[in-house]
């Protein structure tokens, strides 16, 4: 049974879930079928936010929409629903942090052709397209690491990525928490993720239903060739990538 759209959350993460991953992240893109599947998802359900590791101004060009309610920089900048975007005040402290380890390793970076992601919070180094893959994220996983956790700041792999984070209290986990404070007019969540980070999201969902504020929470896998192992057995349902979302998506609204 579809649960009730009025009383449904639908928390969605981007890259690999609603936009196909691409060669150069700066070319991702939501496709319009999707973006018109959400437009009209959003005017019936009782809440649909985006909870990305992209920056909040990334994910309004990919989706065109300024208005969702989201969290972006795997929740160290929210917008909750009626307020303007932020980061956390955390965040301001370890800035230079971030720019100190972009500057050491830039010309390592540029001389390997790993891509440099700076999203203001966070700061994203890719190495889908540099000249030896494997070796470029052998230094990632390493030395780049390690002089990053070495700084105070935080590491978090992902799909042909390295992120370099604040080491404050956020992901995708804690975005949802906020996203769905207050809302005691939401019975069912529906988290749909690609990737390791997005199972914060789908734990988040139980932490709620645990609590007594979700009847259900319900944690959706876009699956591809690139999904790390057991993170299908993490899920409640495994769609086929970003197609498989749109069209779990485009279910919820069909008449």
């Amino acid at each position: 049974m579809r649960p009730r759209l009025s009383r449904l959350a639908v928390l969605l993460d981007v890259d690999g879930t609603l936009a196909p991953v691409r060669e150069h992240w700066d070319e991702a893109e939501v496709p319009p079928a999707t973006r018109e599947i959400i437009g009209r998802l959003a005017e019936r359900a009782g809440l649909v936010a985006l909870v990305s590791g992209r920056p909040l101004t990334d994910l309004e060009r990919m989706t065109g929409r300024a208005d969702l309610p989201a969290a972006g920089n795997h929740g160290l900048e929210l917008r909750r629903p009626g307020e303007e975007g932020a980061p956390l005040p955390e965040v301001a402290a370890h800035l230079g942090a971030l720019a100190d380890l972009m500057a050491r390793w830039r010309g390592e970076f540029a001389a390997a052709g790993i891509g440099i992601e700076d999203k203001g919070a966070t700061v994203s180094f890719h190495y889908r397209t540099a000249d030896d893959p494997p070796a470029a994220a052998e230094l990632l996983m390493g030395p780049v690491a390690a002089d990053a956790r070495a700084a105070g700041l935080r590491t978090t792999p992902g799909r042909k990525i390295l992120e370099i984070r604040p080491p404050v209290e956020a992901d995708k986990g804690t975005a949802v928490h906020a996203l769905l404070a207050g809302r005691d007019d939401l019975d069912v969540a529906i988290f749909i993720g690609d990737d390791v980070t997005d199972a914060d999201g789908w734990r988040a969902l139980s932490e709620l239903v645990a609590a007594g504020r979700l009847q259900r929470g319900i944690a959706v896998l876009a699956c591809s060739a690139e999904t790390p192992d057991g993170l299908a057995e993490r899920a409640d349902l495994v769609v086929d990538g970003t197609s498989g979302a749109a069209a779990a998506l485009e279910a919820l609204v069909a008449d």
